[in-house]
């Protein structure tokens, strides 16, 4: 019998890096070092003050040449921007394709391994991967190729993590997007912000979290999907038109005035309730979608014991919902208290609390406990979190049925087997 399955169809992707321009006489030694001290000043520059915010002669002061000796190598920092994308895309099939000299089942060393090497790359290229998710160039070429670019990459993951699978997917797509979301959302949080998860943990739990996707019973379809109406709340209509703001201006730049206008408040009430500071409204207004984020945690409590692959999907598509009102600005706020910046402390334990308070209910749900709780919240936090982003935010073609579908197989098949 033929399998029919769900995934996109995807073309074939051109070649994004432009191909180096040859300086006068050809490539000599110094030459060669000139062109990488470009490539790594540049870098990172654009970690960190973003892409739109590096010029050219800030690029050549870094590096300690002329502007002339720049456009020697470069047209301009797209190009630059365009390689580095492309080194870490074909860097990362590279580390996908790593599945296939392994055995299939894979064993636990199999996948523990695999897990090492990917977070190895993500070492390498992680920075720039997260950087550009942020600040990249403002055209279309590169916002679709880099699309097309990660569609590809989920589905070479998928298709073989599916070969391996005891009850083979129809949705590689979706299965290749929750495993790298999985692990994206890992390496940042035990290895930029530095979360106070041990890396040990992070690896067995990501290894179990795969071993679960790959063994886990089919799911059923989940519901409606995202045009859904959300569950209706009744929030503070001051936060919630500040959320929407932060959203779409630097909160350092906003005037009071914008946000008076904004939020329907007037100034005695501002310096009443925020200290006309709006640093103090950010940091409410992040205290409470934080606290709605926790609220939809909580959801676990209502479950019944043990819960059926219907009831964690209706919690995934619950947790959805509340991503499609908080996500973007909660993004927003956790790269605010970035360590080096005056929040870090709080922004660390608030991130903790979140992983805490999902890896402890989870975890009592197991028949066996075999995970530390903090790296298996902060393990989830990802799968959910980060899915999301990349399906609603950066627009990959992928069924919001199947990825709540794949996410409801692999944590009931966490909570309900045996090691």
């Amino acid at each position: 019998m033929t399998e029919t399955t769900t995934h996109p169809a995807l073309p074939r992707l051109p070649e994004l890096a432009p191909a180096p321009r040859e300086p006068v006489g050809g490539r000599s030694g110094r030459a060669e070092r000139t062109r990488t001290a470009i490539i790594d000043a540049t870098r990172a520059l654009f970690l960190g003050r973003g892409y739109a915010a590096t010029r050219i002669s800030d690029i050549t002061a870094a590096c300690g040449i002329s502007r002339a000796g720049f456009y020697t190598y470069f047209r301009d920092k797209r190009d630059i921007f365009v390689l580095l994308g492309a080194a870490a895309y074909r860097d990362m099939l590279d580390t996908v394709a790593l599945w296939d000299p392994l055995p299939s089942p894979a064993g636990t060393a199999d996948v523990v391994g695999w897990v090492r090497a990917y977070l190895g790359y993500m070492d390498r290229h992680g920075a720039f991967l997260h950087a550009s998710s942020w600040s990249a160039p403002d055209d279309e070429q590169v916002r679709s190729g880099t699309r097309r670019m990660h569609m590809r990459v989920v589905f070479q993951l998928g298709i073989r993590l599916r070969a391996r699978q005891t009850h083979p997917t129809t949705a590689p797509e979706a299965l290749g997007l929750v495993v790298l979301a999985m692990l994206n959302r890992s390496w940042y949080g035990s290895r930029v912000t530095r979360l106070p998860v041990d890396d040990a943990d992070m690896v067995r739990t990501a290894a179990a979290l795969i071993r679960s996707c790959l063994a886990a019973e089919p799911a059923v379809d989940a519901g409606p999907g995202p045009d859904r109406a959300p569950a209706p709340r009744h929030g503070d209509p001051v936060l919630d038109a500040a959320r929407g703001l932060f959203v779409r201006r630097e909160f350092r730049d906003l005037a009071v005035a914008d946000v008076l206008a904004t939020c329907g408040i007037d100034r005695a009430e501002f310096t009443t309730r925020f200290g006309g500071s709006t640093e103090a409204l950010f940091l409410a207004t992040g205290t409470a979608s934080l606290q709605e984020v926790l609220e939809s945690i909580d959801g676990w409590d209502r479950l019944p014991r043990p819960c059926s692959p219907a009831d964690i999907a209706g919690w995934v598509d619950d947790w959805f919902a509340v991503l499609d009102r908080h996500g973007i600005f909660v993004y927003l706020f956790a790269l605010a208290v970035l360590p080096g910046t005056e929040w870090t402390a709080m922004g660390m334990r608030g991130l903790m609390k979140v992983a805490w308070a999902l890896g402890t209910r989870l975890r009592s749900r197991q028949e066996v406990p075999t995970v530390a709780p903090d790296a298996l919240g902060l393990a989830v936090l990802g799968m959910v979190s980060d899915t999301w982003a990349h399906s609603r935010v950066e627009g990959l073609p992928v069924r919001h049925a199947d990825l709540v579908a794949t996410l409801a197989a692999a944590l009931h098949d966490l909570l309900t087997t045996r090691p």
